[in-house]
């Protein structure tokens, strides 16, 4: 593993352990709420664009609260940037073409009436695409961008159980893997505005 991954891995496990020991200190109060009629949530369904994230650069999302305390997550973001360079009288074409979906399942630690939640969980992103570099007087070189990345997630999440605005903030560490490409890990993270209904 390399000594990134392990930054990522210790940096995740603290989070979690921080977040363990403040739910813990709330868990008779959360578990008396969630048995209570009052903690039934009217809107599970969450509908937002998150900028950085685990969809990379951006993407728009669906995620849905299949129970009080889980939730799951789809989402897809396109990009084809091309970039042209002229040095020397070379003339350098680069196209890019990736598409992403995330996909991420959480435990969301709930706070008795209050629309702050805490999320820990993890996903995975799916990478389709490909690099196309093209080199005047010396032909092109296409190269597949498919493979997938791995993340953790540890989130804030501002969702109001009848819905409306909401908001998340989450810290997705990334393990990419392209076969014959790239394999790497990074810290990462995303910022997510939406509706809840």
């Amino acid at each position: 593993m390399s000594s990134i991954c392990k930054q990522l891995w210790h940096i995740f496990l603290v989070l979690c352990v921080i977040i363990c020991a403040i739910a813990s200190a709330k868990a008779q109060e959360i578990q008396q709420a969630q048995q209570s009629s009052d903690f039934e949530r009217t809107a599970k369904n969450f509908v937002y664009v998150e900028a950085l994230g685990s969809g990379g650069l951006y993407s728009i999302n669906y995620d849905r609260l299949i129970s009080p305390t889980w939730a799951v997550r789809v989402g897809v973001s396109a990009f084809n940037p091309t970039i042209s360079n002229l040095d020397a009288g070379v003339a350098t074409l680069t196209k890019l073409s990736l598409t992403t979906i995330p996909i991420t399942s959480a435990y969301v630690i709930n706070f008795p009436e209050s629309p702050h939640h805490i999320e820990l969980g993890g996903g995975i992103t799916v990478l389709i695409g490909s690099l196309t570099v093209d080199i005047s007087n010396a032909g092109y070189t296409f190269t597949s961008l498919n493979g997938a990345g791995g993340q953790l997630l540890a989130a804030y999440r501002f969702q109001p159980k009848e819905g409306g605005f909401s908001f998340r903030a989450a810290f997705t560490p990334f393990f990419v893997a392209v076969p014959g490409v790239l394999a790497t890990g990074f810290p990462w993270g995303g910022l997510s505005f939406g509706g809840t209904f």
